[in-house]
Parts: C-alpha cells; structure tokens; sequence
C-alpha cells in the first residue's frame, strides 16, 4: 500500500513517473514486497499441485499463465522506462527495480521448456 501510496503521490506532485534514483528511498519496500510475494507463490504451489493430477496440463498451464502475467509486467516496464529515461533498457542496472521478475521469468520458460 505505501508503495502505490508513494507512486501515486510522487506523480500527482511532479506530474510524471519518478526516476529510479527518486525510487531509492522505498527500495526497502520494493525488496520485502517482492520477497512476501515470491513466498506467497511458494506456498500456493503446492495446494495447487495438489488439486491437479502432477501428470496433467495443470502445472504446464500455471507455468504458461505466470510467463504470461511475468511477460506483460516486464514489457510494462521496458515501456514505461522508455518513455521516462528517453532510452531503450540496455544494462543490467537498468532492470535492477525488476530484476527478480527477470530471473523468475527465465526460470519459468526452462521449467516449461522441460515439460514439453
């Protein structure tokens, strides 16, 4: 909530996206939000594994449906740090506030790689 709170007030102020560097001072934020997420999938994947046969498309229509969700958020990103910085995203400090959804991502395409 405080990290759409400080988005949501930044642009109301200054009229635009903040910087990278104006998003510092919530980094904290961002890292413990990404981490109780990351837990929160762990947790659910079993409850789901259980539901579903491990034989059946169950697990490969998960994997194909988070590649989706993970895919559409990172071109978001790449998007919106276009507009903002003027620039394509060419290093890997530019993908820093978003780097954990780029690995997931990788590993989600291997894993779907490997069950088909």
């Amino acid at each position: 909530m405080r990290l759409k709170n400080f988005t949501e007030s930044f642009v109301s102020r200054h009229k635009r996206e903040p910087s990278r560097k104006e998003k510092e001072a919530v980094r904290p934020l961002y890292s413990q939000y990404n981490k109780v997420k990351r837990r929160l999938e762990e947790l659910e994947t079993p409850l789901e594994e259980e539901e579903e046969d491990a034989g059946d498309g169950g697990e490969m229509e998960r994997l194909q449906e988070e590649k989706r969700e993970l895919h559409g958020m990172l071109k978001r990103y790449e998007k919106e740090f276009e507009e903002r910085e003027g620039r394509r995203v060419t290093n890997p400090s530019d993908i820093a506030p978003v780097a954990q959804e780029y690995e997931r991502y990788k590993q989600v395409k291997k894993l779907i790689d490997q069950l088909s």
